[in-house]
C-alpha cells in the first residue's frame, strides 16, 4: 500500500527541497500553523499544519474521515512523543488524536471490511527500548483500540485489505528474527483475529502491497532489491516478474504500489539512491505483461488510484504532484515544498498526502469541486441498515466458485457484487460486512439466481428455490443461508433482470454456431425481428417487478443495473483467437461434416446492438414505472474489458461443448473483477457519490 516506513525515514533526514509556488494567501489553521490555500493547474489545494507525525500510512475511514499514524519515540529526528493515530476531519482539517500504551511506532494503515481502520504496530521490533510486542491492530471510528499478537510477528508493515476479507501485511525480518534463522513473510490476519504466515519468494525487502483486481497479492521489491513484482495468491503460491530494463543508471527497484483503474497493477520505480533523475512508473497486467514508462523529470514515490480514473503520485524532489494516465501520459502539477509523502484518495472526492513531517495537503484533480465533496464530513448510517440482492445470473454471479450453496443451481457466488456494496455514508464498508460483525444491526440478503426471468421474481420458484424472490413469507427457502424477506423493513434493494426473458443466452448460442445469425431463422423469424418481439413483451413485464418492489418496501432505494457489452469496439480486439469464426470438423459415420463456430465481426456488432436495446428497454421501464427507481449503467465502467478487451478480461470467454453445442455455465458472465471493479463500482458510485 505505502512503502517501507525505515528506508522512508531516512531519505527524509537527506533532503529537503524548497519550491516556489504562487498565489498563496494564509489564514489561521487548525494548530496555529496557519492553513495555505493556492490555485494548482486542475483545481485548488489546501495545506494543515498537523503535529509531527512522520507519517507512512494514510486512508480514508468508513466514516468519510482520513485516518494517518504518528510514529513518536525514535522515528524521523529523535523522540517526538507517544504514537497516536490520527483522525481528520476532510471539511475542516481538524485532527483528533488517540494514543494507546500498546500502540508503538505504527507502520501503515489499511481501512478493513469490518468498517475499522486496521494498522501495523512494530513495538520491540523497531525500537529496542520498548518493551510492547509487535502486533496488528484496529481502531473504531470512536477510536477504541484492540491489539492481536503473535510470536511470528517481527516487524509488520506495510498492509492492504485482501480480496477474501482479511488484512494482509508484509512481515519483515529484524536481527533478532535473522539470527534464529527467521525471514520476512506475508501474514494475513482475519476480522477475528487470526493469523496465517506464508514464505514467498523475493519478499525479504519488499517495501509495499496490494490486492489487485485480479484476486491476488502484489508485492514491489522496496530499494535496493532489483526490479521485481511479485504476486501472491491468497492460498499464499507465488509468482516473481522482473520488470525489462529501460537503461537506468545505478541500482535500481519498484518502490510503491497500486491497483489500477485499469484493471492492471501500477508500481513506482526508483533509481540509484533514490534521487537519481531516471525514474519511471510501470504496470503489470494479471497474466504478468510488464509497460514501463519512463520520466527523467521527477523521481514518483508514493502511488494511489485518484478519484478522477487517472493514477496520482508524490516526489521525491517536493513540490509537485504528479498524475500518470492509464495510457502512460504524464503530467506535473505545483504542490508545497518538502519531500513527497504517503498519499490517500478520499471517495470520489479528492487527494490527500504529507509534505514534510508537519503539513497535510487536501488536492483536487477536478477544476470544480465535484458535487457533495464541499459540505460537512458525511455522517454514515448509524440505525439497522437491510439490502437485498435479487435478480439473474449477472448478480449471482454464475461462474465464480465457490458459491454459498454449492449444491443449489443458483450458483451464488462469494465473489458476486452484492457481497461488496456499500451502506450509504461508510465508502469501503461492505454491508455484508457490517451484517457479519454485527455492526449497526445490518442484515443482508442475496435472493438473486442464475437463470431467473421476471417470472421467477414474481411468482414461481427457480432451480432449488421453492419461492419467488419477492416472496413475504420465506420460510419454505431453507436451502439459501441468506434468504431476506423484501418488506417495508428494507433500505436498498439491487437488481438485473431480463436477459432471460430475451432469451439472451441462447441467442449467443445460435449465433456462435452459425455461418452469419444476422441472416438466418431464429425460431422462424430473422433474429432481429425475434428479439424485438421479445423486448417488447419483456417491457410490461419489468414495470410491474419494480413497482412490486416499491409496494412492498415503500421506503427503499431501488437500483436496476444494466447489462455490459459482451464483446469489443474495436476490429482488431473482435478478431482475437478466442472470439473469432473458425471452421471445425466432425464425423458422421464415414461422412466429415464442416461446421462454424465463434463470431464473425459481423455479428459481434449485431450483438452489441442488442445489448444496447436491451438496456435502453430496461432504462425506459424505469422511468415508466414511476416509483423513484434509479437505473444504473454499467456498460461504461465494462468498456475495453470485453471478452478479449484491450484492457484486461471482465467478461468470461465462450466454453462449450461441441458434443453438445452448449455453452457453458460461466460463458459470457462477469469474472471476479468484473463483479467487483464493474457491477459493485457502478452501484457504489451511485450508493456513495
Amino acid at each position: 500500500m505505502h512503502v517501507g516506513n525505515t528506508a522512508r525515514k531516512t531519505l527524509a533526514l537527506g533532503i529537503a527541497l524548497v519550491v516556489a509556488f504562487a498565489a498563496i494567501s494564509v489564514a489561521p489553521g487548525p494548530f496555529g500553523g496557519g492553513e495555505s490555500r493556492a490555485s494548482a493547474a486542475v483545481g485548488d489545494y489546501t495545506t494543515y499544519q498537523i503535529p509531527e507525525h512522520h507519517a507512512d500510512g494514510m486512508v480514508t475511514g468508513a466514516d468519510g474521515y482520513l485516518y494517518l499514524y504518528h510514529c513518536g519515540l525514535w522515528c524521523g529526528s529523535g523522540y517526538i512523543g507517544p504514537s497516536s493515530i490520527g483522525r481528520i476531519d476532510p471539511g475542516s482539517g481538524q485532527e483528533t488524536t488517540f494514543t494507546d500504551t500498546q500502540l508503538v511506532d505504527p507502520l501503515d494503515t489499511a481501512l478493513g471490511p469490518d468498517g475499522n481502520v486496521w494498522f501495523s504496530s512494530c513495538g520491540t521490533g523497531c525500537f529496542s527500548g520498548s518493551d510492547v510486542a509487535p502486533s496488528i491492530g484496529r481502531i473504531t471510528p470512536g477510536g477504541a483500540f484492540q491489539f492481536f499478537s503473535d510470536a511470528r510477528l517481527h516487524v509488520p508493515g506495510q498492509m492492504t485489505q485482501g480480496p477474501d476479507g482479511a488484512i494482509w501485511f508484509i512481515n519483515g525480518c529484524n536481527s533478532i528474527c535473522a539470527s534464529g534463522g527467521g525471514a520476512a513473510s506475508l501474514g494475513r490476519i482475519s476480522t477475528a483475529g487470526t493469523f496465517t504466515f506464508f514464505d514467498v519468494q523475493g519478499i525479504g525487502d519488499a517495501s509495499a502491497i496490494t490486492a489487485g483486481s485480479d484476486g491476488n497479492i502484489w508485492l514491489s521489491s522496496g530499494p535496493g532489491a532489483g526490479w521485481t513484482v511479485a504476486k501472491v495468491t491468497t492460498g499464499g503460491a507465488s509468482s516473481l516478474y522482473t520488470v525489462p530494463d529501460v537503461g537506468s543508471p545505478g541500482a535500481m527497484s519498484t518502490w510503491d504500489i497500486a491497483n489500477g483503474p485499469d484493471g492492471n497493477v501500477w508500481f513506482t520505480l526508483c533509481g540509484g539512491d533514490c534521487f537519481a533523475a531516471h525514474a519511471g512508473i510501470g504496470k503489470i497486467t494479471p497474466t504478468g505483461v510488464i509497460t514501463v514508462y519512463d520520466n527523467d523529470q521527477v523521481s514518483p514515490e508514493s502511488l494511489v488510484t485518484g478519484p478522477d480514473g487517472g493514477l496520482w503520485f508524490t516526489t521525491l524532489e517536493g513540490g509537485s504532484l504528479g498524475r500518470i494516465s492509464v495510457s502512460g501520459t504524464y503530467s506535473v502539477y505545483p504542490a508545497p515544498s518538502g519531500v513527497g509523502g504517503v498519499i490517500a484518495t478520499r471517495a470520489q472526492c479528492d487527494l490527500w498526502f504529507t509534505a514534510g513531517p508537519t503539513t497535510l495537503v487536501k488536492f483536487s484533480p477536478f477544476d470544480k469541486v465535484p458535487p457533495g465533496c464541499d459540505g460537512p464530513t458525511p455522517t454514515p448510517v448509524t440505525g439497522s441498515f437491510k439490502y437485498v440482492a435479487l435478480g439473474d445470473s449477472f448478480s449471482a454471479g454464475e461462474g465464480i466458485e465457490p458459491f454459498f450453496e454449492p449444491r443449489n443451481q443458483c450458483h451464488r457466488s462469494q465473489s458476486a457484487y452484492p457481497v461488496y456494496i456499500e451502506a450509504p455514508g461508510l465508502s469501503g464498508t461492505s454491508i455484508r460486512d457490517l451484517a457479519r460483525s454485527g455492526t449497526f444491526g445490518a442484515q443482508w440478503g442475496f435472493q438473486a439466481c442464475s437463470g431467473a426471468t421476471t417470472d421467477a421474481v414474481l411468482s414461481v420458484g427457480w432451480h432449488s428455490d421453492p419461492l419467488p424472490q419477492l416472496a413475504l413469507n420465506r420460510s419454505r427457502d431453507t436451502r439459501n443461508a441468506n434468504d431476506l424477506p423484501v418488506d417495508g423493513n428494507t433500505d436498498l434493494v439491487t437488481i438485473t433482470i431480463g436477459g432471460n426473458d430475451v432469451n439472451f443466452a441462447d441467442i449467443l448460442q445460435f449465433c456462435a454456431f452459425s455461418n452469419d445469425c444476422t441472416t438466418e431463422k431464429y425460431q422462424g423469424k430473422s433474429l432481429a425481428n425475434a428479439i424485438t418481439d421479445r423486448l417488447n413483451a419483456l417491457g410490461p413485464k419489468l414495470e410491474t417487478v419494480y413497482r412490486q418492489i416499491r409496494a412492498q418496501a415503500p421506503h427503499a432505494r431501488i437500483l436496476v443495473a444494466g447489462y455490459p457489452q459482451l464483446f469489443p469496439a474495436s476490429a482488431a480486439e473482435q478478431n482475437c483467437g478466442k472470439l473469432a469464426q473458425r471452421d471445425y470438423v466432425t464425423k458422421n459415420g464415414n461422412r466429415l461434416q464442416h461446421h462454424s463456430i465463434g463470431f464473425s465481426q459481423t455479428e459481434q456488432n449485431f450483438l452489441r446492438g442488442q445489448a444496447s436495446r436491451l438496456n435502453q428497454t430496461i432504462a425506459d421501464r424505469v422511468a415508466r414505472a414511476g416509483v423513484g427507481a434509479t437505473f444504473v449503467p454499467v456498460d461504461g465502467q465494462f468498456a475495453s474489458h470485453e471478452i478479449c478487451g484491450n484492457g484486461g478480461e471482465w467478461i468470461n470467454a465462450f466454453t462449450f461443448s461441441l458434443s453438445s453445442r452448449k455453452a457453458n455455465d460461466q460463458s459470457f458472465h462477469p469474472n471476479a473483477a468484473g463483479q467487483r471493479y464493474g457491477y459493485a463500482a457502478a452501484i457504489n458510485a451511485v450508493v456513495n457519490p
